[in-house]
């Protein structure tokens, strides 16, 4: 409340910033980061994931007025993960490293993929395989061969993907024999993932 708010301000703990990133909002931060962190690492931790679903509830409402996801997806995904949200931190996490992979940051887009894949529950399928997809084409750029080779053998192992998923495993399944000069091979996988493109 407002009066907390007074009594941290007189003694110099937190101190409001002149301008907010968010519309409509005022913005508070401790002017000690040593400070800002005894004060988190007192809350207890079951607490502590109430106030990051708050947090997150309302990165949520930012989001929908905003209509910047993207800016607001490392973050949101943080909160999420922190109150235990695993899956959907993961998705929040796929899409900030999607978009960091788009700005051809790609550092950055393989920091939020492993966060994602570390979060994503092993029996949601679907979600483990977009983040494969969406990290493969990141190796490709940086050059990182093996590791780009070992996702596309872990997506084309999954079972129980839909044809879509599938096509697009068989694409990078191709693309991969095609830059490797082994034409021969690629036409054949290139046609089933056409093939299963097309249902």
């Amino acid at each position: 409340d407002s009066e907390s708010y007074a009594r941290l301000r007189s003694r110099e703990v937190v101190s409001q910033r002149p301008t907010s990133a968010f519309e409509h909002a005022r913005e508070f931060s401790f002017r000690h980061a040593l400070m800002r962190d005894v004060t988190y690492d007192g809350v207890l931790r079951s607490r502590r994931r109430q106030y990051h679903a708050l947090a997150a509830q309302w990165f949520r409402s930012v989001i929908d007025r905003s209509h910047r996801p993207d800016e607001y997806a490392p973050t949101l995904a943080r909160h999420l993960a922190e109150a235990g949200e695993d899956a959907e931190a993961a998705r929040w996490y796929l899409r900030a490293g999607s978009h960091a992979a788009g700005t051809f940051s790609s550092d950055n887009a393989l920091m939020l993929l492993d966060a994602a894949e570390r979060l994503a529950p092993p029996d949601e399928q679907d979600l483990v395989f977009d983040i494969m997809l969406a990290r493969e084409p990141v190796l490709d750029r940086l050059g990182r061969r093996e590791e780009q080779r070992a996702v596309i053998d872990r997506m084309e192992s999954m079972s129980d993907l839909d044809d879509s998923r599938r096509a697009q495993a068989r694409l990078a399944e191709g693309q991969w024999l095609f830059f490797h000069s082994d034409y021969a091979a690629a036409e054949p996988v290139a046609a089933e993932a056409a093939d299963l493109a097309r249902g």
